[in-house]
């Protein structure tokens, strides 16, 4: 079986969690629901090895 090859993108002005999301701390890496940002989440979802390749991250 071949294995996924996850595409993540994460880019964004966050505009409209504005002023939590800036510039200098997007919002793909605030923690909105518990601990982890939503990247982190993202990355967890993806991360068994047999199913999944490595992602690719796009900005």
């Amino acid at each position: 079986m071949d294995r996924i090859i996850p595409l993540i993108m994460c880019g964004g002005a966050g505009t409209r969690l504005w002023p939590a999301s800036r510039e200098v701390h997007p919002k793909q890496f605030l923690p909105l629901f518990g601990t982890r940002s939503t990247f982190q989440e993202t990355l967890l979802r993806v991360s068994d090895p047999a199913l999944f390749e490595r992602p690719i991250v796009i900005t």
